[in-house]
C-alpha cells in the first residue's frame, strides 16, 4: 500500500477536487456510469455538492483549503480484502474511515471532515481522499487551520 499527498491537485478551485474524485476516469465495468458516490464517516453516498458543502462548512472552498491524498493498493492487496468486489470496497472504506479517525486523534482535533471515493480505473485500486484543513481543536474548541498532516 502506498499513501501519497498529491500536490497541485486537479480542479481550479477547492470545490473542483470533489468533482475530480467523483467523476474522473470512470471505469464503466467497475465504477458507476456517470459519477462515483463519495463517502465520509457518516455517509456512503454524498453528491459532489453535498461533499463541497461539508468540506467548506457551508462556505465556498478556496484552493489550498483541502489536502488531496491517494491511497493505492496492489491488485493482490485489494483482492485479499474480501471474496467479492462489494466486500473489498466495504473493507477499504472502513480502512479509510479508521485512518481519518486516527489522524484526527493525532492532530488533537474533532470532526476532521473529508470526502473520498474508490477508483477502479487503473491496475491498482486506489482511494482519493479530500481532507479539510479546518477542524475544531480539542483543547480550545475553536476552529483551527491544520498546516501539517
Amino acid at each position: 500500500m502506498i499513501v501519497k499527498d498529491v500536490q497541485g491537485s486537479p480542479g481550479s478551485t477547492g470545490a473542483g477536487l470533489c468533482r475530480y474524485i467523483a467523476e474522473s476516469g470512470i471505469e464503466r465495468e467497475l465504477d458507476t456510469d456517470s459519477a462515483r458516490s463519495l463517502f465520509t464517516d457518516d455517509s456512503d453516498s454524498l453528491t459532489v455538492d453535498q461533499a463541497n458543502h461539508l468540506l467548506g462548512r457551508g462556505m465556498e472552498i478556496e484552493k489550498g483549503e483541502l489536502v488531496h491524498v491517494v491511497i493505492s493498493l496492489r491488485a493482490e492487496e485489494f483482492e485479499s480484502l474480501g471474496e467479492s468486489e462489494s466486500e473489498r470496497r466495504e473493507e477499504l472504506t472502513a480502512f479509510v474511515r479508521e485512518a481519518v479517525r486516527e489522524l484526527a486523534e493525532e492532530l488533537k482535533v474533532d470532526n476532521l471532515e473529508y470526502a473520498a471515493a474508490i477508483h477502479r480505473n487503473t491496475q491498482n485500486p486506489h482511494v482519493h481522499v479530500a481532507v479539510s484543513r479546518f477542524a475544531r481543536s480539542l483543547a480550545t474548541e475553536r476552529l483551527v487551520r491544520i498546516d501539517h498532516m
